[in-house]
């Protein structure tokens, strides 16, 4: 989406956005259309050339300064999402200040840290983990955290990293009060599961006889008989890495 179209400048240019451009200059004699779309997609502009001249361009009265525009931040949510480590890294390079912890309320309102761990881009997790102002514990819509969902999606890489980090509270559950324990133990998440263990983090196996939160129970009832020695080996040895 972008923003109420503006009124025609001069005839010559329609902006799509609240001011124009300082940078932008229009002189055109005679007038044909062109495009040009920034980069983040956000904004769009349609800029008159002359036509007496079609091969030739004044840039110096045509150039626009991209690079200075104002991203949304819906672009590092997109960047993460995509994988495009080159374009996560120029968006929080070019702007230190950037809302890192913006939600799309239209895509379950995840973060670009949580999507990133969803679709398994332990890189760019990684250098979103070292944003100074990044919520490692943001949830989308659902309650699920960034390392809820790499775990439910068996992205070890992912999982590690959030391991290392004390900051992630590992067994917060999510508005079903189910942690990722469980869905680990339900999908027979082997290495999720033996990662977690040998991090020396603590691992929340549940409440006994409760459906929603008892892991080892869960694998139970499924007949995942080595998830139930998995664990119940580390219940009964906790601190045996």
């Amino acid at each position: 989406m972008v923003s109420s179209a503006a009124r025609s400048l001069s005839h010559s240019l329609l902006f799509i956005s609240n001011q124009p451009h300082p940078s932008l200059t229009i002189n055109p004699p005679t007038l044909t259309r062109h495009s040009c779309i920034h980069p983040s997609a956000l904004l769009y502009f349609v800029i008159d050339f002359p036509v007496t001249t079609p091969s030739v361009l004044d840039r110096e009265h045509y150039m626009i300064h991209l690079d200075s525009l104002p991203v949304h931040p819906s672009s590092l949510y997109f960047a993460s999402k995509e994988g495009k480590v080159d374009k996560v890294m120029a968006i929080l390079r070019k702007n230190p200040n950037f809302e890192v912890n913006w939600r799309n309320d239209k895509e379950g309102s995840y973060t670009a840290l949580g999507r990133a761990c969803q679709k398994g881009h332990s890189v760019i997790v990684s250098i979103l983990l070292a944003h100074p102002d990044i919520d490692v514990n943001l949830k989308d819509q659902d309650g699920w955290s960034p390392f809820m969902s790499a775990c439910l999606n068996g992205h070890t890489s992912c999982v590690r990293l959030l391991l290392k980090d004390q900051r992630a509270r590992v067994n917060e559950p999510n508005k079903y009060r189910t942690g990722p324990l469980y869905y680990a133990a339900q999908s027979e998440l082997y290495p999720v599961m033996k990662w977690w263990m040998a991090s020396g983090r603590e691992m929340d196996l549940g409440t006994p006889g409760d459906s929603r939160t008892d892991a080892i129970g869960r694998a139970k009832v499924l007949k995942k008989t080595e998830v139930v020695t998995l664990l119940e080996r580390f219940k009964g040895k906790p601190d045996r890495r």
